[in-house]
């Protein structure tokens, strides 16, 4: 697997009480909940890789709000872009294997 660039960069600390962000609350494939304060120009790479690693759980995973009708969110872009709002409940996924050629 290639290299995920910003495995090896550390979050940033969650931003100031007055400073714009986006709280999420994630819940993992067991059940179990994690929250955090986000800013909103985090790439949501960095925010999938806390997530999984709050979970503790190995592998590869996506984010998509919880909910009916909640579609994965993109593997690029930030939280602002994906259009993500403060409060938003997020459910940890494995990802998807796409089977067959591309073309």
């Amino acid at each position: 697997p290639a290299p995920r660039p910003s495995a090896a960069r550390p979050l940033p600390a969650e931003p100031a009480s007055d400073a714009p962000s986006v709280a999420l609350r994630v819940r993992a494939p067991d059940g179990a909940a994690f929250s955090r304060r986000f800013p909103p120009d985090i790439p949501l790479t960095d925010v999938r890789m806390w997530a999984a690693a709050a979970w503790g759980g190995g592998g590869d995973f996506e984010l998509a709000p919880a909910g009916p009708g909640g579609a994965r969110l993109p593997r690029g872009g930030t939280l602002e872009s994906a259009g993500v709002a403060s409060g938003t409940a997020l459910l940890l996924l494995p990802a998807v294997v796409e089977k067959g050629g591309g073309g």
